[in-house]
């Protein structure tokens, strides 16, 4: 007999299906095997799907369950429902089903006759790039090219317009080991230089759509809330009475514990934070979040952190991170960072007598 626990968690199972659930008959799933199940979306690589399975009397496996490149789809926790609610609707029953393919399989010893499979699943569409050695075949330069290769394989596109010679898009390579449309989209991603900046670009998936752009281009993009806000939050450089229109997500400490939209993702404790005084990222950190609106944040979004306490670290930071337990009630995990600095924009301490500096460096805190 199944425990408590475990029927508790028997809905949030049936999020993995083995056949399109959009077709009659779909949902072949086999949640009864499944002991867990970790998202992890990230912007620095592609986001993954850890999924343990029993495998009783080797059933599933004689049955090509674990194949690679088997289509698996998922449904997660998406912010739609969040589109002009105030105060923000909580985003239970706002779900969403994403092709995913088995990337890497491996089986170990488990309980009884039959063994636990460890998959790793990856976003089929993405997969579809890294195989395809015909990047030639696409249209387009710059983020053209990026758009283009995207529609391919059903992907939309958030892009930051480049400019570029077609020359940047040639294969490298030819006739020896051929590039896949995904390798030229990531060399792209290094190489572009914006005409007034050399910021890297980033390159990720999430939920179905490519980004691509510079982090200070992503800051504001994207997030549940839209106001104006003071330009010196972002570049402490501009001057302050300038402002600007932003959307991210509101994290409030001490949490405000009301049906505001500032306490719609709450923080479980303190984030953990640190500030560097002569890198490219200025400031890195990572917070625990309630998970019942956590699961629906992803990388490319933009936190307004903002600490009753502790105003040093206070301002606008994009999320780089979401990880969580699909299964359980354990909080979600993100990870977050200013955006990348031009060498010319880092400021560095000022030199001198050593007890002027240090009264000037600690006056800004």
């Amino acid at each position: 007999m199944a425990n408590a626990s475990s029927r508790k968690n028997e809905p949030h199972r049936n999020d993995l299906a083995w056949d399109d659930p959009n077709l009659a008959g779909g949902k072949s799933t086999i949640h009864e095997a499944i002991l867990s199940i970790n998202v992890h979306y990230t912007m620095d690589m592609v986001s993954e799907i850890s999924v343990q399975v029993h495998d009783m009397n080797f059933q599933l496996s004689r049955n090509n369950y674990f194949s690679i490149g088997r289509h698996i789809w998922f449904r997660g926790h998406t912010m739609a429902q969040f589109t002009g609610a105030d105060p923000p609707r909580p985003i239970e029953g706002a779900r969403k089903w994403q092709l995913f393919e088995i990337g890497t399989a491996s089986m170990s010893p488990g309980p009884g006759s039959g063994p636990v499979w460890d998959l790793k699943l990856r976003p089929g569409a993405v997969q579809q790039l890294k195989r395809d050695k015909s990047p030639a075949t696409i249209a387009g330069t710059g983020s053209n090219y990026i758009v283009n290769a995207g529609q391919k394989y059903g992907l939309k596109a958030v892009v930051q317009h480049t400019v570029g010679g077609a020359e940047t898009w040639k294969a490298q390579n030819e006739y020896q080991v051929k590039e896949s449309v995904w390798d030229v989209m990531a060399r792209v991603a290094n190489d572009n230089r914006q005409e007034e900046g050399h910021a890297r670009f980033m390159l990720f998936e999430s939920d179905g759509v490519l980004f691509f752009g510079t982090q200070r281009w992503l800051l504001g993009k994207w997030g549940m809330r839209s106001s104006i806000r003071d330009v010196s939050l972002i570049d402490p450089d501009v001057k302050t009475s300038e402002m600007a229109a932003y959307n991210y997500i509101d994290l409030a400490w001490p949490p405000h514990r009301s049906a505001s939209s500032a306490d719609v993702f709450q923080m479980m404790a303190l984030p953990k934070i640190s500030r560097t005084d002569n890198a490219p990222i200025a400031t890195e950190g990572s917070v625990d979040l309630d998970r019942f609106n956590a699961r629906a944040l992803r990388p490319g979004m933009t936190i307004f952190l903002n600490m009753r306490d502790c105003r040093y670290y206070n301002g606008m930071y994009l999320i780089t991170s979401v990880s969580f337990e699909h299964l359980g009630n354990n909080p979600v995990s993100i990870s977050f960072r200013s955006p990348e600095r031009l060498a010319k924009d880092i400021r560095m301490l000022e030199t001198g007598p050593f007890q002027r500096q240090t009264v000037s460096r600690f006056s800004q805190i």
